[in-house]
């Protein structure tokens, strides 16, 4: 998704919890052709780590425009093998 906002040298901040491919990510974008990029490392399950990435979005390129929540994850088990509800609550909280 990164890649097709770079092609339209669209500005953007990507956030990922995995500091360590974010660099490689907004370094293929550039390549893609957007000069506007910009990374931080961020869960968006932490409601501190959000305000941190709009934070640096509106620093860096004054506002923001659009939203794109692509973060998500998922637990490999049927729900009739389900012992606790609470072992889902990662999922609701960042897939919501």
């Amino acid at each position: 998704m990164a890649y097709e906002y770079a092609k339209r040298a669209a500005i953007f901040v990507l956030v990922d919890i995995r500091e360590d491919r974010l660099g490689a990510v907004v370094d293929s974008a550039r390549r893609f052709g957007t000069p506007n990029a910009i990374a931080v490392a961020a869960d968006v399950s932490v409601e501190e780590d959000c305000k941190r990435f709009v934070d640096a979005a509106v620093n860096k390129f004054g506002k923001v425009d659009h939203l794109v929540n692509n973060a998500g994850i998922a637990r490999q088990c049927s729900f009739k093998n389900v012992d606790s509800i609470s072992k889902h609550t990662p999922i609701m909280v960042i897939d919501l």
